[in-house]
């Protein structure tokens, strides 16, 4: 049996936090990129959007310019990365990784799975942009039944349904007016998720926000639908920062609040005077 210290202990626990959306301090994160083309600058500021928008602290930006192929211990970028991964926060390390995908670190499966291995050895998290697979595009068949070209399938946007609701029995009519909105319109409604308490209390701290975060993350979706965005975040802080999260992962979003004249929806009016 492996024995770990107290503090291994607490940094694991700290590390889990993280990596789920509810940490207690500051995260801090090492970006890093593997750009063959030299143009780094797209690529890191996406990152750095990503991480901006958990308020995580990025310890270190490392960047190597050259083929994918190259082994990872050959890369001085990779290496002071590394480095910082296995440094405790006090002497300015990292507790996680940010990068486009793992291939841009580790060109093959066996090298995957040697570096799943290896941020587990050293209890680090790992958060990668765009790893998700996406559906190759249908084969059209002419009527000989040989191949035609091959083309984008059109498809409904899919959307998830959010709201934070005073108590339980506000959510069924709250949830009813957002799905007719979103079909009125013809999207697809992956979940409907709602949470029950106070405005004030952050998203992060919401079970049923994770959940939808989760979602969007991970291309489960193409936006979400909330009375208002003080659904979601309350202070105009932090507003800016789930729209700079939004923009950062690519996702839409849809409040009825600012739909029609009144300015207001009914479900918005039912939010008022939760605190």
């Amino acid at each position: 049996m492996t024995y770990r210290t107290e503090q291994d202990q607490q940094r694991r626990r700290d590390i889990a936090d993280a990596a789920s959306g509810y940490s207690r301090s500051r995260t801090r994160v090492v970006i890093y990129a593997n750009v063959p083309n030299g143009d780094r600058d797209q690529v890191t500021s996406d990152l750095t959007a990503h991480a901006t928008a958990r308020d995580w602290t990025i310890v270190a930006t490392c960047i190597d310019v050259g083929p994918t192929t190259l082994p990872p211990h050959q890369r001085p970028g990779w290496c002071e990365a590394a480095k910082l991964l296995t440094t405790d926060a006090a002497n300015g390390g990292a507790d996680g990784l940010m990068a486009r995908s793992a291939a841009q670190i580790a060109g093959t499966d066996h090298e995957r799975e040697e570096l799943r291995n290896w941020l587990r050895e050293v209890h680090a998290f790992a958060v990668y942009l765009d790893d998700e697979p996406h559906p190759p595009a249908p084969l059209l068949l002419t009527a000989d039944g040989s191949a035609a070209s091959t083309v984008e399938a059109p498809r409904r946007k899919r959307v998830v349904l959010y709201a934070n609701v005073a108590d339980a029995d506000q959510a069924p009519p709250v949830m009813g007016e957002l799905r007719e909105y979103a079909t009125a319109r013809l999207w697809t409604v992956v979940r409907s998720i709602h949470d029950v308490g106070r405005v004030g209390r952050h998203r992060r701290q919401r079970p049923g926000w994770f959940a939808v975060s989760e979602i969007l993350r991970k291309d489960g979706a193409d936006g979400v639908v909330a009375p208002s965005v003080a659904h979601i975040a309350e202070t105009p802080g932090e507003q800016g920062e789930f729209a700079a999260w939004a923009v950062s992962v690519g996702v839409s979003t849809e409040y009825l609040a600012e739909v029609g004249k009144a300015g207001t929806s009914t479900a918005d009016a039912r939010q008022e005077g939760v605190q």
